[in-house]
Formats: structure tokens, sequence, C-alpha cells
């Protein structure tokens, strides 16, 4: 599996939007889907976007989890990373995600 992983900061950075976009789209689904089976269906499919969120807020460097797998380079994308965590994170909230009291 290791030769999957980037090996430049450009490579981990197209991960990192890739997933973004992916998340985001699944957001944008969500959002125009109107046949929940029920209010639970609805919520746990938020809970799963939140976990994709939260992915790419390790990914950032966040708990620095994946800090030592990161290649260098990554310093200039750091702020498009907060703002594409951040940008996400506040359409989780538009949906109606609630993040647990802490």
């Amino acid at each position: 599996m290791d030769n999957y992983l980037p090996q430049t900061a450009t490579e981990y950075i197209e991960c990192f939007r890739l997933l973004a976009a992916l998340t985001n789209k699944a957001m944008d689904n969500i959002d125009n889907k109107m046949d929940w089976v029920s209010d639970n269906d609805r919520d746990k499919m938020l809970s799963r976007l939140a976990e994709a969120v939260e992915t790419l807020s390790l990914l950032r460097g966040d708990s620095s989890i994946f800090i030592e797998l990161r290649p260098e380079g990554l310093d200039e994308y750091q702020k498009e990373m907060y703002s594409t965590e951040d940008t996400l994170r506040n359409h989780l909230l538009k949906l109606g995600f609630k993040y647990p009291k802490q």
C-alpha cells in the first residue's frame, strides 16, 4: 500500500482536494434528498459526512496523526486546507448536523 502514498506536496494536496470535492458533492446530494426513510437515516448520513470532514482535518495536520506521513512543502497549502475544512464544516452545520458537546 505504501506505493499509493503521495510523495510530493502537490500529490498530497490533490488527494486532499479530491476527498473534499467528494465530501462536498455528497453534502449537496443530501441537501437535495427529500425521500428519507427516517430522521434517524438522515442523521446517520450526516454523521458519516462529519467523519469525512474530520478526516480532512486530520490530513491538514490536526492531532498530528498523519504529520509524519506528510511530504515537505505543505506549508503553502495550509491556508487553503483550513478554508476548505471550514467551508465543509459550515455546509454540514447548515444541513442540520450538530457536533456533540465536549
